[in-house]
């Protein structure tokens, strides 16, 4: 199972032309069970990469829509209709196509269980190789809005500009509740009682604003470390015996030579009963990792420290620890039904054109690797 295409219209920088992505469909199967594709989103600044994800987020996450979600040049044509037209008919909506390709898995029912909703059984009689599902995000009480805009175009001071209009009429948008239809791709209403897209694409979004500190990659790799100790009970309650140990040998060892010193001086002046010091060792687990734990790296067979690694691999570094992560994390009960959909946002930040061209090259194995390495199926 594969994403083919997704058709954006009125989200963000997406209008009702030129706005469909298509995806790569790959036949790199590096290990059992496994099929990856890398589609790669190509454009310069502000042109509508990043409304690429923010799509698949609303549509799987169901955030609250607000105006800005809104693609603005279709709000204002639609502000002037109803400016001139005083019979609404149309109201603001968005809606979001997907296409799933599913040529290989059409004999295995786990992996068309959820669509159930909106699989045409006559025309999969003799093979289903795409499902197509449509979100329409349309608003509620129509009726209630269409009153709204009337009040605010009315009480529109001629004196005003458009623009405070506008505003006024985003606002609107940003109180107004919407309601999500899902269609099948004959345009019947399907999947309206307890559906929901998460049940099908599981989605990982690794940020562009990926912070470069001095102890940044160790921050990723402690969580991993955490993760991993957390799975195993018998292993931490073992860390956690000999931490108490140590906690009570320096403690002792400090109350011997230092706490007693303090106290003994402090007793001159005020009596033991108002005042004293008491030194303890207050290792945990949580203060091991993060303070007492520091990784290096090697670089041409010589360690060296995190903080004298170039922004380059530093920000490769920090994309592989949350791959992993993700990976550590994610469970092995509903892989079988779900595409994994990873977005990384400027994987080629500080990187130069070699190492981007490496990095595109040999994501997909890498994954693979750290799937293999972790036994996920």
């Amino acid at each position: 199972m594969h994403l083919k295409s997704l058709t954006i219209e009125n989200f963000r920088k997406f209008g009702s032309k030129d706005n469909t992505i298509e995806f790569v469909q790959s036949n790199f199967n590096n290990c059992k069970n496994i099929s990856l594709s890398t589609t790669l989103i190509v454009g310069k600044n502000n042109a509508g990469k990043t409304t690429v994800v923010d799509a698949f987020r609303q549509i799987i996450e169901n955030p609250k829509l607000t105006g800005n979600n809104f693609n603005y040049k279709y709000l204002k044509e639609l502000l002037l209709k109803y400016k001139s037209d005083k019979n609404y008919n149309v109201t603001p909506h968005l809606s979001f196509t997907i296409v799933f390709g599913l040529e290989q898995e059409t004999s295995n029912p786990e992996y068309i269980q959820n669509f159930a909703d909106f699989i045409n059984i006559q025309k999969c009689s003799q093979g289903c190789n795409d499902i197509k599902i449509s979100i329409f995000y349309k608003i509620q009480e129509e009726q209630i809005f269409f009153d709204d805009v009337r009040k605010i175009i009315t009480k529109h001071n001629v004196l005003d500009d458009d623009n405070s209009l506008f505003r006024k009429f985003i606002k609107l948008i940003d109180k107004t509740k919407f309601k999500i239809l899902y269609y099948d791709e004959d345009g019947q209403p399907r999947g309206m009682s307890n559906f929901k897209l998460r049940e099908i694409i599981e989605l990982k979004y690794i940020s562009a604003k990926r912070k470069h500190s001095e102890d940044n990659l160790s921050n990723v790799f402690n969580k991993i470390v955490k993760f991993r100790y957390g799975l195993d009970s018998t292993q931490l309650d073992t860390l956690e015996e000999k931490m108490s140990e140590i906690n009570s040998n320096i403690t002792r060892h400090v109350g011997e030579t230092h706490q007693d010193s303090v106290n003994h001086v402090l007793s001159q002046i005020v009596s033991k009963e108002k005042l004293g010091v008491s030194l303890r060792s207050d290792l945990t687990f949580e203060s091991l990792l993060s303070s007492l734990i520091r990784y290096e790296f090697s670089e041409v067979g010589e360690f060296i420290p995190e903080n004298q690694f170039g922004l380059g691999y530093a920000s490769l570094m920090t994309i592989l620890g949350e791959l992993i992560e993700y990976v550590e994390r994610y469970s092995d009960e509903n892989i079988q039904n779900k595409i994994n959909l990873i977005f990384i946002e400027e994987p080629e930040t500080y990187m130069h054109p070699q190492m981007q061209e490496l990095f595109i090259k040999c994501i997909e194995k890498a994954i693979s690797a750290l799937l293999l390495k972790s036994g996920k199926n």
